[in-house]
């Protein structure tokens, strides 16, 4: 027993030395360690902005610096910034240089967790790799996806990252100096082991979809993960809930989006996995024609206001509010540009999100003169009311080149009197009368329903309570209160065709 003791006392003595070695090491080596880091990101910047002779940063206080790079007059001469990936064996920092305009103007790859497997992954830090993106513009892509990054032989996930990795930063330092980038097409993230990451769209945000495959091609499962959107919620759980809808891809090694079902009460979302479904397919099954049509995706039309030509600003309405739209007149006065600004509300903020930016939808107005039909543009799924509101601002701004002023009536001319305004119809629920509580349901959530029945069987009257989210409740508002619109209902005796209401 007294030799154990002893043992354990040497053992404890011997841990408590190396401890304090080791503390110590640390204490001598953290500064110099910190130091060749601080030196060896400096050098980095400089490598991707030659021409800079100072940098400062740009970005807030806690957030991933954004380093401006200035010349000898203080003129900025492009941005560089550091976002960090998950590769194949770990964490991958991806530097990335931009210049005023947009373009890459380098990109270096490594970090101090970097662990990609030599001769494979690790080449990605040689120049061989990282020298092809200088020079792209936004957003870049490995060739086997159309694009013009050739991917490291045997080390596609680690390639991916960078990419991504490359894609991400560019577009955080875009935000931060206010540079405005064309939106890239949908890209899939390889996994390793047939799996294939894409995001899908929801109403009001993105949501990541895994596509498993066996080695024919042919869809083993399909996996909706969550979005971070509490507006996407209720819907994308009507998609992950529904086997039924999952199960028909599987087996499929090509599909047709548009001949896909989708999920009643949840059509934009399904509606988006399908078309990521078929795209994963068509990327690993038929590479050139995703190639093509990748090319084809990124043949994006200039929306852009020419300099000097007239602008008309005028406002488009959304769902709860309303937000700018700037749009260029030519001297045929012919649209020749247009710009969207913020959402007045943060409930059409994410709906409008989808349009102001799109400029496959912006281009439609291009080139119109005289007006617009909205009901014949191509509006964005998911964001039908924001599309229409730009159509209609559209319509706005040329109204006054196209249409004389009215007449002035004659001094001697009466005015016609005004018609009295129409007493909205009662639709109280009498005193007395049977009545029936039902559920409405709304985008997320549901609200009561009360409805009188006179002795006749027919709605004498409806009365509608809040609603249960608050996403739902900006909505209602524009509902419960609305005679004119509750009036329709008084009378029916038999169920109302949603189709056939106003």
């Amino acid at each position: 027993m007294k030799k154990t003791y002893a043992a354990w006392v040497v053992l404890l003595a011997i841990t408590l030395v190396a401890s304090l070695a080791l503390g110590m090491t640390n204490a001598v080596t953290k500064g110099p360690i910190a130091e060749q880091e601080r030196l060896s990101a400096e050098k980095t910047r400089q490598e991707l902005l030659p021409s800079a002779v100072s940098f400062d940063v740009i970005t807030a206080d806690g957030e991933t610096p954004v380093y401006q790079g200035t010349d000898d007059a203080g003129a900025a001469v492009g941005y560089v910034s550091t976002g960090t990936v998950l590769g194949f064996g770990g964490q991958v920092d991806v530097t990335v240089g931009m210049d005023p305009a947009g373009t890459l103007t380098g990109v270096r790859v490594g970090g101090a967790n970097f662990s990609e497997t030599a001769g494979l992954g690790a080449k990605s830090k040689d120049e061989a790799f990282y020298g092809q993106f200088s020079g792209k513009a936004y957003p870049v892509s490995l060739s086997k996806n159309g694009g013009e990054i050739d991917a490291i032989t045997a080390a596609t996930i680690t390639s991916s990252a960078v990419v991504r990795g490359t894609n991400e930063t560019a577009k955080y330092i875009a935000e931060a100096a206010d540079i405005r980038l064309a939106e890239p097409e949908v890209a899939i993230e390889e996994l390793g082991d047939h799996r294939y990451q894409i995001a899908g769209q929801g109403v009001s945000g993105p949501f990541p979809i895994v596509i498993t495959l066996d080695e024919s091609g042919a869809v083993t499962a399909v996996e909706v993960q969550d979005t971070f959107s509490a507006n996407d919620i209720a819907f994308l759980s009507k998609v992950q809930g529904d086997a039924a809808y999952l199960s028909q891809f599987v087996g499929q090694t090509a599909v047709d989006a548009a001949g896909l079902d989708t999920v009643s009460g949840a059509t934009v979302s399904s509606g988006s996995v399908n078309d990521a479904v078929s795209k994963v397919l068509l990327y690993v099954n038929d590479p050139a024609a995703y190639a093509a049509q990748a090319a084809a995706a990124a043949d994006v039309p200039d929306v852009a206001i020419p300099e000097g030509a007239k602008t008309v600003a005028v406002e488009g309405k959304g769902l709860t509010g309303t937000f700018p739209v700037t749009v260029g007149i030519d001297e045929n006065n012919t649209v020749c540009g247009i710009e969207i600004g913020d959402a007045s509300t943060n409930e059409d903020a994410a709906f409008l999100a989808n349009v102001k930016d799109n400029a496959a939808f912006l281009a439609q107005f291009i080139g119109v003169r005289g007006g617009i039909n909205p009901e014949e543009i191509d509006a964005v799924a998911g964001a039908t009311t924001s599309s229409l509101g730009v159509a209609n601002a559209v319509n706005a701004a040329l109204r006054p080149a196209e249409t004389p002023a009215e007449p002035e009536a004659p001094a001697e001319t009466p005015a016609a009197p005004e018609a009295p305004a129409a007493e909205p119809a009662s639709v109280a629920i009498p005193e007395g009368s049977k009545t029936v509580a039902a559920e409405g349901k709304g985008l997320t959530g549901t609200f009561p329903v009360t409805v009188g029945i006179d002795e006749n069987g027919a709605v004498c009257g409806i009365e509608i309570g809040d609603a249960s989210t608050n996403e739902d409740a900006t909505f209602l508002a524009n509902v419960k209160d609305n005679a004119a619109f509750l009036a329709q209902f008084i009378g029916a005796k038999e169920a109302v065709d949603p189709s056939a209401i106003d």
